[in-house]
């Protein structure tokens, strides 16, 4: 509870953090949609990057021209920090497959189990300076799963047939 108190939290944070989960939900409508339509989940992953890359390129030049920021070159580092455009990918692969077969809600329940099972686990082998890993963490992250898994379990029951 040290790092959760009112000096500490932004109400810009929690406004960007909720955004932006809400701009994921979206994604992944869009792209199973996409998917549904190409039946290839890595062109649709293909047409993510392209496009997301596309719109950082048009973003890296106003910021240069405006001034808003210059080129740097790339971080000095081991060579897995370069994974995560391939771990992308693969994800987005996976997600606009399976989000056409449990919809937005239930796979959005169990994508963020499994980021608070990974999370602990990435903390546990590689915890960070002030992180403590407490038994009422580890306690709140099953109480949160057992919850994801019922509202995922309950929410497939209702789903209506896909779209023609």
């Amino acid at each position: 509870w040290d790092r959760i108190d009112a000096k500490n939290l932004s109400m810009w944070a929690v406004f960007f953090g909720v955004l932006a989960g809400a701009i994921v939900g979206v994604q992944r409508a869009l792209n199973g949609q996409i998917n549904e339509h190409s039946k290839q989940s890595f062109t649709t992953s293909l047409l993510n990057f392209i496009m997301g890359t596309g719109f950082l390129v048009i973003l890296l030049i106003i910021s240069v021209i405006a001034n808003w920021s210059e080129l740097s070159p790339l971080p000095a580092g081991p060579w897995w920090i370069y994974t995560g455009g391939v771990i992308g990918v693969i994800y987005i692969a996976f997600t606009s497959t399976i989000v056409q077969h449990l919809g937005v809600l239930t796979f959005t329940l169990f994508s963020v189990g499994g980021q608070l099972v990974g999370s602990l686990l990435i903390d546990l082998i590689s915890p960070t300076n002030g992180v403590d890993i407490s038994a009422y963490l580890v306690t709140g992250i099953v109480m949160t799963y057992f919850g994801v898994i019922a509202g995922g379990v309950s929410s497939s029951r209702i789903r209506k047939p896909a779209r023609a």
